[in-house]
């Protein structure tokens, strides 16, 4: 039975957005805690993290460095849609996807985040080259690259 993990909306970083305004004080514990703990879970297929967590562009390279470099991981899919998720954190996360050990992770959801073109592309082009789906990319982006 596949181990999962469902930590949408649970505001890891202390910041919750609500109708377009945001409250409470940042806090990195909760993106280390978090990153620290996929670094070592081997039994882990899938996670959830959207809408809410709000863990920065650094934030999520973190999470997705942490997930790409643990040789024993098993997370084949991660949803990570409608966290804001601008064109650093992008470099960031298709850093971690180019340099992954691991071949599990074939399924990212990134709709509704901030990509441009120039970020949508880079994931594309990486997606392509490892094989994982991506939600949110443009049709015609991953065309171009066929």
């Amino acid at each position: 039975m596949p181990l999962q993990l469902n930590l949408s909306n649970t505001r890891l970083c202390g910041v919750w957005f609500y109708c377009g305004v945001s409250t409470g004080t940042y806090n990195a514990e909760g993106i280390t805690a978090i990153a620290d703990a996929l670094r070592v879970n081997g039994a882990l297929t899938s996670i959830n993290l959207s809408r809410g967590n709000q863990l920065g562009d650094e934030g999520w390279g973190a999470i997705f460095a942490a997930i790409c470099g643990n040789k024993d991981s098993k997370i084949m899919s991660m949803d990570v849609s409608h966290e804001n998720i601008g064109p650093a954190g992008v470099k960031l996360i298709a850093e971690a996807l180019r340099t992954s050990i691991t071949g599990a992770l074939t399924m990212a959801n990134l709709l509704g985040n901030q990509l441009d073109a120039e970020s949508a592309k880079m994931l594309a082009e990486v997606a392509k080259q490892k094989g994982i789906s991506l939600c949110g990319i443009p049709g015609p982006l991953i065309t171009e690259m066929e």
